[in-house]
This record gives C-alpha cells, sequence and structure tokens, in this order.
C-alpha cells in the first residue's frame, strides 16, 4: 500500500463505531487506517503532511506500529517478506535488507543493525478515535479493499493462524498466548504490561524500569494503550487518569493521550514518548526471551484511590 487517498471523518461510511482502527497525529493533524484495509497488504508506505511514515499491521499477534522510514536521509519503502517467530518479517525495496516490524530494526542487509525512528500510533475503536480527534482523516474506502472475512477483526481475538504459529521459536508460558499486553522498551530493558493491568488500575500504572519511571496509560476498556516517561524539567510527575486523559498531581495540569499538557501550569510540554505498542504475550514473549512482566507490586505509589503500584517483576 503506497500513498493512498484519504476522506473526511463524514465521509468514512465504510466503517462501523467499534472496528479497529490505527490512529496517528502528527504536528496537530490526526489520521486513521481501518484495520480491515490494512491486514491484507500488512505494510502502508504514507506520506502524511510532508512526512514520510510506515505503518505495519499483523493480525495475527494484533500487533501494530509506526516508524520513520528514513536512514540516512534516504526515504525506504517496504514489503512483506515473509514470516518469522510468528510474526511478520519485511524487506526495504532499495537494498532488500530484513527488518523486523516489531522494532523497525534491520537484521540482515546493507543496513544490518539500524534501526528506524519510532512513532506514535494507537489502537482503538473507530468512535473512540472520531471523538478524540473529530477532524481526522480516514483512510479512502477505495485506497485498499476491505476484507470481507475481517470486516469486524477484534485486537486480541483467539484466531487461528497455522502457518504462523509454526514459525514461533519458544513459548512462554507465563500468560495465555492471545493476553494483550503493552510491550515497552525503556533503556536496555523491555517490559510487558498486561492490558487488564492496567485496567485494573484505572487505566494506569507507574513503574520504574532501568532508571526510567514511565507511565502506562490505557483507559479502561480500549486498546488504546501507550508508555510515556514522567520525567519533566528534572522531576518526575505523577499522574491520575481522569478518562482519556491524565492530570498531573504537582501542578494539575491535564495531558492528552499524545503526552501532551492542553491546560494548566505546564500547557504545550510534551513528555517523551517510549517505544510502546499492544501486542499479543506470544510474539512479545517470542521475540525477547526472559522479557520482564509487570506484576502487582507496592514498589512504586500508583494512582490514588485505582490500588498500589506496579513494579518490573517476574522474568
Amino acid at each position: 500500500m503506497d500513498d493512498v487517498d484519504w476522506v473526511g471523518a463524514t465521509e468514512a461510511i465504510h466503517l462501523a463505531p467499534d472496528d479497529p482502527v490505527l490512529g496517528l497525529v502528527l504536528d496537530g493533524r490526526s489520521w486513521a487506517l481501518p484495520w480491515s484495509q490494512v491486514s491484507a497488504p500488512h505494510i502502508a508506505n504514507l506520506t502524511l503532511g510532508a512526512e514520510p511514515v510506515l505503518v505495519t499491521l499483523c493480525p495475527a499477534c494484533s500487533h501494530a506500529a509506526a516508524f520513520r522510514p528514513v536512514v540516512d536521509g534516504q526515504r525506504l519503502r517496504f514489503r512483506v517478506a515473509g514470516i518469522h517467530n510468528g510474526a511478520m518479517i519485511m524487506a526495504d525495496r532499495s537494498q532488500g535488507s530484513l527488518w523486523l516490524p516489531g522494532t523497525g530494526t534491520a537484521v540482515t542487509g546493507p543496513f544490518e543493525g539500524r534501526e528506524l525512528e519510532h512513532l506514535p500510533l494507537y489502537q482503538c475503536r473507530w468512535r473512540e478515535w472520531h471523538t478524540l480527534c473529530p477532524d481526522t482523516r480516514v483512510l479512502s474506502p477505495t485506497a485498499a479493499p476491505v476484507r470481507v472475512e475481517q470486516t469486524r477483526p477484534v485486537a486480541g481475538e483467539h484466531r487461528r493462524y497455522p502457518r504462523v504459529s509454526r514459525t514461533l521459536l519458544r513459548a512462554d508460558a507465563r500468560l495465555a498466548s492471545e493476553t494483550l499486553t503493552l510491550g515497552v522498551t525503556a533503556g536496555a530493558s523491555h517490559l510487558a504490561i498486561p492490558l487488564s493491568l492496567i485496567h485494573r488500575h484505572g487505566g494506569m500504572l507507574h513503574l520504574d524500569v532501568d532508571g526510567t519511571t514511565l507511565v502506562a496509560f490505557s483507559p479502561p476498556g480500549t486498546w488504546l494503550a501507550v508508555a510515556y516517561d514522567t520525567a519533566v524539567d528534572g522531576r518526575s510527575l505523577r499522574f491520575d487518569p481522569d478518562s482519556f486523559r491524565m492530570v498531573d498531581r504537582q501542578t494539575g495540569s491535564h495531558w492528552d493521550f499524545t503526552g501532551r499538557a492542553v491546560s494548566g501550569s505546564l500547557t504545550g510540554t510534551q513528555l517523551r514518548l517510549l517505544a510502546s505498542r499492544l501486542e499479543e504475550w506470544q510474539t512479545l514473549a517470542a521475540r525477547h526471551p526472559g522479557i520482564v512482566l509487570a506484576s502487582e507490586a507496592s514498589a512504586t505509589e500508583n494512582a490514588g484511590q485505582h490500588g498500589e503500584g506496579a513494579h518490573a517483576g517476574g522474568r
């Protein structure tokens, strides 16, 4: 899928309220890509505004990611190259290097060891995205056909893909294979946070990982999940959830789901996005053997009345 057409939200008659979409926000503008249109090509080489953007989706493991596909000033375009370790693997068209869509890292070829810049990507239902971003642009129904058999796909839904499952290099029995998790990279550490754990704590967890205090944010009942570094001007903020927003305790400023302060004394401040993505446990654990699994604990104080904190534990 290359450089597609878009329509306004009111023209998106091909979408039902609960349809999963992939959302992007760049420079104050927003775009939505329906799962049902991206699940067949798996890869979208886009230009949003003036920005080259790569979006990937693996419906077999509910994983999606977005990157800035530029290396040494060269814009790269990608194609599906096959399946490896339970997930899609991609190749750039110019040099043929193989890249992991989960991390944006080249693992073979001339670009081996290079890593694409991670961009924020949000998975949620269309009705949620339209509410959060009423002026969003939507992938045109003519840009890519809607897969009839996957018109209503659901993230984390148990689907059988025997050809994909056979490529898994290892299994990790700590969680059920299809459990939805927020995979987070903080420094040299990889962390898996079950979405249900975040939801049980009201939609927010504070964790200390590899010298970084992060906040994992996912409003209960949604697939929207993201992690941010809480450091602002040399201090670590503490947040309480407020539906699809956060409120910091120190200043009372309100922050939207993109990590930007929209009211209060910190208005305009942007939290640092951590590489984080929604994914089913089986492929996240297979890609990062021994990944740290977040669990209930009191090592880090969490948001107000929603219980105690969580810490990274349970290799």
